[in-house]
Parts: C-alpha cells; structure tokens; sequence
C-alpha cells in the first residue's frame, strides 16, 4: 500500500500535523526495506499529497510541521521544498510563509533552500532574514550580489537598487562593509551597460547614489570602474565609438552632487546653519574638484558651472587650488 493510501486510510481528516508524522514513518519503513533513493521517494509522495490532495493553507501548514519535525532527515525537508520551489502548480509563497511562521528551522535546510530552490531573489532574501549566523548570512549575500553581476543586464535599474537595498537590509552594518566592492562591481556594470545599450545611451545617477552616495563614487573614482566594464562589453560584443567618456561621466557625477548639496545648503539657510553651510562648501564640491587631475579641472568646471549658478559660490582654478587636500 503506497503511502498516499496510507494517510488517506488512517485520517478521515487531512490534519497537516498527522500527515508529517505518517511521512516520516513511512520514510523510515522505505529505508528499512532497502529500496533505492529512500529520500527521492519520500519527497515525491509528499509533492503528490500537496498537489492533489491539500488546499494551499493546508500545504503551508503541512510544509510547516515538516520544518519543524525531528523524526525526517533535513534533506527530505529541504529537498521537498526545493521541488516546491521548481513546480508551477505550487506557489513559493508556501516556502517563505511556513519559515516565517515555523520556529526552530535548522539553518542547513534554510541554505540549501536558498542555493538550490528556483525561486526569485526576493524569496531568497527574505529566506535569508531567519538566518542567525553572520557567517552563512555573508556567504549567501556574496552569492545573490555575484549573481546580480551576472544577470545584470536583464534587469532594470530599479531591480537592480532594489535587490542590493534588500541585500544590505539583511546585513549588519559592519558586514555592509564587506560587500562595498561587489556592490560597486554590480552597479559599475549596470551604468556600462547602459551607455552600451542604443535605446538607453547613457546612465543615471541618482537611483544609484541610494546605494552608492555621489561623493563616495567621485572619491572611489567609480567613472574609471565603469570604464573597464564598458571595455568588457565591447571586447566581447563589438565597439561603440565614442559612447563611452569618462569625463562625461565624472561631470555627471559632479553635477548631481552640487544639485543634492544645492538642496542641502538651501535647507541650512533656511535654518540658519551657517557653520555647517561653511562646512560644505569646504568639503564639497570644491575638494573634490581638487582631486581631479589637473588637465580634466576647466573642463570640468566649465560643465558644472551652470548647474552652480544662483545657489553656489562661484568656483574657479584658482578657488579649488586654495582648497586643501
């Protein structure tokens, strides 16, 4: 008698709680018996209960005391999840809501999961938020920033901000630090691929500085980074003359900083903080122009120039070569 017949015989009810236990008994007589692939087994009767003979409520309550079972290997657990994860009948919903709802999920189910499952980046995340460890939590965000490197181009920038905000949520602040350079790795891509591309022609800068500030990009000289990447979509995918200019990309970037710190200043003289206003234009615009080397600087300052006009000190050579570096 098959283990379907089995459950159905003893329960009038399809109780999820009696229906994990009936599935490990009915493991271990499979294993005992000596028939091949015990787990596999096992796994495909539990995906035939939730198929044909469960509701959806009781498919997550079922998955959930499977989670939580100690009489099951892990594998059969994780396994059955995965297979979950890779049907279209079975929405992976019943995978995140019976984590979050079960207590005491053993981390190596939660990982394998994450790794094998073929669920979106989302689900994988938010899988990763019952995660205790700080080892296994890096582990799994170093795999999801490598995969979005590799995916890049099938996805929209906001995709992409929003996967590496979700990323970093899961992280602490300390381990945020960690992932500085992949994250500018992904996002330098991203900005190549859209200068690459003959629709879009260009990149913005301001979704990305959620991520990244502008400063900061100036400061790790992130134009020089997109650059590279822009030369390794052409090696592989053929030249685009004249699409790509560093400089162009580094004023951008200066222009969408002076426009963020324009705001800032307006704030500060509203509120009268002219110290901190000082401060700014000290440290700003100004020094960062300062880093520059010098032959880019009036070209440079040209550019901005107009976007300064009105609300910011006039900037010349000879105002960024008083600034200190």
């Amino acid at each position: 008698m098959g283990i379907i017949d089995r459950i159905n015989k003893r329960l009038n009810k399809k109780n999820p709680e009696k229906i994990a236990k009936e599935i490990a008994k009915t493991y271990v007589e499979i294993k005992e018996k000596g028939e091949e692939n015990p787990i596999d087994t096992a796994v495909e009767k539990v995906m035939n209960i939730m198929k044909e003979e469960l509701s959806e409520e009781d498919r997550r309550k079922t998955l959930k005391e499977l989670f939580e079972s100690n009489l099951l290997p892990k594998r059969v657990v994780a396994k059955t999840a995965i297979k979950i994860s890779e049907s279209e009948e079975l929405p992976d919903e019943i995978i995140t809501s019976a984590i979050s709802s079960s207590e005491n999920v053993h981390p190596e189910i939660i990982g394998t999961i994450i790794e094998e499952g073929s669920m979106d980046a989302d689900k994988r995340i938010e899988l990763m938020q019952h995660v205790e460890d700080e080892e296994i939590i890096e582990k799994h965000v170093e795999s999801e920033l490598e995969l979005l490197y590799d995916s890049s181009r099938d996805k929209t920038d906001r995709e992409i901000i929003d996967t590496i905000e979700n990323l970093i949520n899961v992280l602490g602040d300390n381990s945020r630090k960690k992932f500085n350079t992949l994250i500018e790795k992904v996002i330098s891509k991203k900005m190549a691929e859209n200068y690459y591309s003959d629709t879009i022609k260009s990149t913005r800068i301001y979704g990305f500085s959620e991520i990244i500030p502008v400063k900061d990009m100036i400061d790790n000289n992130l134009p020089a980074k997109v650059k590279k990447e822009f030369e390794i979509l052409e090696g592989k995918e053929g030249h685009k003359i004249g699409r790509f200019s560093e400089l162009k990309l580094r004023m951008l970037m200066f222009n969408e900083l002076s426009k963020q710190e324009d705001t800032m200043r307006k704030m500060l003289s509203d509120n009268e903080n002219k110290k901190t206003l000082a401060m700014l234009e000290n440290l700003g615009v100004l020094k960062r122009l300062n880093s520059l080397p010098e032959e880019q600087r009036a070209t440079v300052i040209e550019k901005i120039g107009e976007s300064l006009e009105g609300v910011s000190p006039e900037i010349s050579e000879e105002k960024i070569e008083s600034v200190e570096k």
